[in-house]
């Protein structure tokens, strides 16, 4: 499956740049094909008490960090997955090679140093944080919240970029499909509501490279799916309600715990990469964001309701001037 399949034109001035106060909404009905728009309240008005609404409370860290080399050399540290309150893997960006092992000095604390040495994972390295408290509490102090680089925006995004649900700390990058809720839309919810955590990393905004895109590395997230949660889930009886995920990283968890007709409660870690051919089981339907051209994200789309109808999609949303990616409008899949 080559990845040209999956690339499309957009013009750069749909980028949304800032959290709006409204969104709009694409729908798409599997059955008939059929593409409508509306404002995203309407998908509220949509719910039943038989359906449920699964949200990801992951909540993002400021994983930023800027260091120096002993040469002065900058690099930027970006802290993809903390291992302990003192170990992190990291990716790193720097204008030169880096080579390893290394020793770095934080430029928000020059009296602390991070070593640097080769990890198992592609694109990541181990770093140690030579530091007198815990890595997350350090970072609460000298942390920059991460955003994506199509984002151009100079204020601090630290409660713009995440949910108003977000409680369980480990994503570097926001589960954006639910930053269109605000605090009245989830307390008038007429479905019931279930939240799982997924703490998006790499997995999720790694670019895909190969040219076939079934040879892509995707790499494993952590998630969590409490007994509560569970029970809500496998309650839900599916010939007279929905299993709605709100985004991609609920739509993988999920997926990734359901087997043998059933949710299954835990914890654990998931590389599951959904593109064409993959068969849906554990959702009904899909809120999510309008991705960017060749990412996972756009092939998990694809995946749903095929190549040609979400190009079909994309193109609508674009001649009706819908904002795109991680702050930008909202779509859903039926």
């Amino acid at each position: 499956m080559n990845i040209n399949d999956f690339d499309f034109t957009y013009p750069k001035n749909l980028i949304a740049h800032q959290k709006s106060s409204t969104s709009r909404l694409l729908m798409f009905d599997r059955k008939t094909n059929d593409i409508t728009t509306c404002k995203f309240e309407d998908f509220l008005q949509l719910l039943t008490p038989n359906d449920c609404v699964v949200f990801n409370d992951t909540k993002v860290i400021p994983a930023r960090l800027s260091a120096i080399r002993e040469t002065g050399g900058r690099v930027e540290i970006f802290i993809e997955r903390i291992i302990n309150d003192y170990e992190a893997l990291v990716m790193l960006k720097s204008n030169k090679k880096i080579p390893t092992p290394l020793t770095l000095r934080l430029l928000a604390d020059s009296n602390t140093s991070v070593s640097i040495n080769p990890s198992d994972e592609p694109k990541l390295f181990k770093a140690q944080f030579d530091i007198q408290q815990p890595l997350h509490s350090y970072l609460n102090n000298h942390g920059l919240t991460p955003i994506p680089p199509y984002i151009k925006n100079d204020t601090p995004q630290n409660e713009q970029y995440q949910t108003i649900y977000a409680k369980n700390d480990g994503a570097v990058a926001a589960p954006t499909a639910g930053l269109h809720f605000k605090e009245h839309h989830i307390e008038g919810l007429q479905s019931q509501k279930a939240f799982v955590t997924l703490h998006v990393g790499l997995g999720t905004f790694n670019p895909v490279r190969t040219e076939d895109i079934t040879q892509h590395h995707m790499h494993f997230e952590r998630y969590e799916v409490t007994q509560s949660t569970n029970d809500v889930l496998n309650g839900i009886d599916r010939n007279k309600g929905k299993i709605i995920a709100i985004g991609t990283t609920a739509t993988r968890t999920l997926e990734t715990i359901y087997s043998q007709q059933k949710f299954n409660a835990g914890s654990g870690e998931t590389n599951l990469f959904i593109y064409p051919g993959y068969t849906f089981q554990a959702i009904d339907a899909l809120l999510t964001n309008f991705h960017t051209p060749k990412s996972t994200l756009f092939m998990l789309i694809c995946a749903m309701i095929g190549i040609e109808n979400a190009h079909r999609c994309y193109q609508k949303a674009i001649e009706e001037q819908f904002k795109l990616f991680s702050y930008g409008d909202a779509m859903l899949i039926l």
